[in-house]
């Protein structure tokens, strides 16, 4: 029984891609300002992914003055 359990499992390693799992840093997002225009400040939302670079979108209009 041993001898075909190790035969599946070395079947299936040449079928199936072997895995490797990573931990990914927090997803929590944050607002960080660009710049002031028109008197208002304009942000953009900054998070990491999985490989823990920061990753910030396009710059918004915040409606908060300044």
């Amino acid at each position: 029984m041993r001898m075909i359990e190790r035969m599946s499992d070395r079947l299936l390693g040449l079928v199936v891609p072997e895995i490797t799992a990573g931990a990914c840093c927090p997803p929590d997002p944050w607002q960080q300002e660009c710049y002031c225009r028109n008197h208002t400040v304009r942000a953009k939302t900054c998070s990491y992914n999985c490989a823990c670079a920061v990753h910030c979108g396009s710059c918004y209009n915040t409606y908060i003055g300044c």
